[in-house]
């Protein structure tokens, strides 16, 4: 899975996304 080969990429992955989403609840 791309899990196990590029755990960093999910990990920004996740962070953008958890920004994306504190940034709608400022909105």
């Amino acid at each position: 899975m791309l899990l196990e080969t590029r755990p960093f990429q999910f990990f920004q992955f996740t962070v953008q996304g958890f920004k994306a989403k504190v940034q709608l609840l400022k909105l």
